[in-house]
C-alpha cells in the first residue's frame, strides 16, 4: 500500500488479483474486500457528517463518474455473476436484468453495512493516518503504516 497526500485514493494491490487462482469462495470474498475498501472513502466522509447520508446509488453512476462507486460496482457485478454462475468479461459491457440488479443491490448492502462498522471502530485510526499525510505526507508502504496505526492503537494489527 501507498498513501499520498496529493491522490484521494491509496494504492493498494487489489484482494481479488492476489486470489485469482482460488477456489471461488475465496474469490467471492476477495471482491467483496475489493469494495469495501472502494466503498470506505465515501464511508469515512461521512462519518462525521450531523445528517445521513445515503451510499451512491450503485445503477446511477456514469462511466467517468466516481471511480470508487465504479470499483464497488464492478466487484459486485463479479460476486453476483460468480454465485449466479454466469460468464463475465472483465472489459466489456454486460446485461443486468432485474433479478441480478437485486442480487446486486443485497450485496451492496451488506458492503455499505460491513464498511460502516469498520469504519467506525477504527475511526481513530483513520483520523490519525490523516493526521500524518497532512502534517508529513506519503505514506511510503505497507509497513509504514502498520508502524503508524500501531503507535495510535497497539492492538489494531493483531
Amino acid at each position: 500500500m501507498t498513501i499520498r497526500k496529493s491522490q484521494p485514493h491509496a494504492s493498494t494491490e487489489s484482494a481479488a488479483y492476489l486470489a485469482k487462482d482460488a477456489d471461488t469462495a475465496t474469490r467471492i470474498e476477495a471482491w467483496e474486500k475489493d469494495a469495501v475498501v472502494s466503498q470506505a472513502g465515501f464511508d469515512a466522509d461521512c462519518h462525521d457528517y450531523p445528517h445521513p447520508l445515503e451510499a451512491p446509488d450503485l445503477f446511477d453512476v456514469a462511466d467517468d463518474a466516481d471511480i470508487d462507486t465504479i470499483n464497488t460496482r464492478s466487484a459486485i457485478t463479479k460476486i453476483v455473476f460468480t454465485q449466479a454462475r454466469r460468464p463475465f468479461n472483465d472489459s466489456g459491457s454486460i446485461t443486468i436484468d432485474h433479478d441480478t440488479a437485486l442480487a446486486m443491490t443485497e450485496v451492496y448492502r451488506r458492503v455499505i453495512d460491513r464498511t460502516y462498522a469498520l469504519v467506525d471502530e477504527n475511526w481513530p485510526t483513520i483520523l490519525r493516518v490523516a493526521r500524518h499525510l497532512d502534517r508529513h505526507g506519503d505514506i511510503a508502504d505497507q509497513a509504514a503504516l502498520d508502524r503508524l496505526i500501531e503507535r495510535c492503537c497497539p492492538h489494531a494489527t493483531d
